[in-house]
C-alpha cells in the first residue's frame, strides 16, 4: 500500500522517464532497467480481496496506474463507483511490482464440446433416420483462447523494448505510451488463489499499431476439489473454461475521461 501522496509521485516518475527516454533517445539497455520483458505482476489473495471489497458491484472495472517507485515499475489499484467514477478519497491505494517469475506459469484452456447422436426408428423398428450434431463451444469476453494468450505474451517479451525505444523516438508518438489501464473486475479470480497477470501486445486495428495489454492468469490448485466440482457442473453445455483472461485497456490510446485522480 501506498499513500495517495506517494501514488501521485510514483505516476509523475513514469511519465518524467519516458520524456527522459524521448529526450535522450535511450537504447533497449536503458529502457531495461525499468521494463524487464519477462516480468509479471502477482496480485495477492490480499490484493484481490481489497479490490472486492472495495467494488461491491461485480460488473464494474477497476483502473491500474503505471508508476515508478523505488526505482521499480509498479501498478497503483484504483476502485471504481458504480457511476464509473474513481475513488479518490482514499487515503492509500494497493501497489503491484514488476517482478521476476519465480515459478513455471501454466495457461490451461478446456474445451466442452457436446455430442448428440439421434436414431429414429419406425413402428415398424426399421432405421429411418440417423443424425449425429456437434455443438462446438463459444468464447465469451473477458476469456481468451490459450494460444492467443501466449502469442500475446510472447510478443511482448521479445518486442516490447524496442517498442518503447520506437514510441520514444518522437513527442507524438511519446504521448502514446500508456499510463494506465482499465480493467474489468472479473478478470480477478473469484477463488482465493491469487492472479499473475502479464504484459501482453494485441494489435488494433484501429489504431493500426501494437495495443499493450495486461494478460491475467488465476492460480488455481489441482488439489482444489471444490473448484474442480464448481467446473463439473458446467459441463451441461458447450463451453470453454480457462484459467487467463483479459480485457484490459490502455490509456493512452484509449481515452477515458474519467481516468483524474494522479493526472
Amino acid at each position: 500500500m501506498l499513500s495517495k501522496e506517494e501514488c501521485k509521485k510514483a505516476t509523475t516518475k513514469w511519465k518524467d522517464i519516458i520524456k527522459k527516454w524521448q529526450r535522450e533517445n535511450a537504447n533497449v539497455e536503458e529502457i531495461n532497467k525499468i521494463i524487464n520483458p519477462s516480468a509479471v505482476f502477482n496480485f495477492t489473495v490480499k490484493d484481490c480481496n481489497w479490490l472486492k471489497d472495495n467494488i461491491k458491484h461485480r460488473n464494474s472495472n477497476f483502473h491500474a496506474y503505471a508508476g515508478v517507485h523505488d526505482h521499480k515499475f509498479i501498478l497503483i489499484m484504483v476502485p471504481l463507483h458504480e457511476d464509473g467514477t474513481e475513488k479518490d478519497n482514499l487515503k492509500e491505494y494497493p501497489t503491484v511490482k514488476l517482478t521476476d517469475l519465480t515459478s513455471e506459469i501454466t495457461l490451461t484452456q478446456k474445451d466442452v464440446v457436446t455430442t448428440t447422436t439421434e436414431t429414429t426408428l419406425s413402428e415398424d423398428l426399421e432405421v429411418i433416420e440417423r443424425s449425429k450434431n456437434i455443438s462446438l463451444p463459444t468464447y465469451s469476453h473477458p476469456t481468451i483462447k490459450e494460444k492467443d494468450s501466449i502469442k500475446e505474451i510472447v510478443k511482448w517479451k521479445n518486442e516490447c523494448l524496442e517498442w518503447f525505444s520506437f514510441m520514444c523516438s518522437s513527442k507524438r508518438k511519446r504521448k502514446k505510451i500508456f499510463t494506465s489501464f482499465s480493467v474489468p473486475l472479473a478478470d480477478l479470480p473469484l477463488s482465493d488463489e491469487g492472479a499473475v497477470a502479464l504484459f501482453g501486445f494485441k494489435r488494433s486495428s484501429i489504431y493500426k499499431m501494437q495495443i499493450p495489454i495486461l494478460v491475467f492468469v488465476n492460480i488455481t490448485h489441482k488439489t482444489n476439489t471444490k473448484k474442480m466440482a464448481k467446473s463439473e457442473e458446467k459441463l451441461t453445455t458447450p463451453s470453454i473454461e480457462t484459467n487467463t483472461k483479459n480485457w484490459s485497456h490502455p490509456c493512452p490510446p484509449y481515452a477515458n475521461k474519467n481516468f483524474n485522480i494522479f493526472n
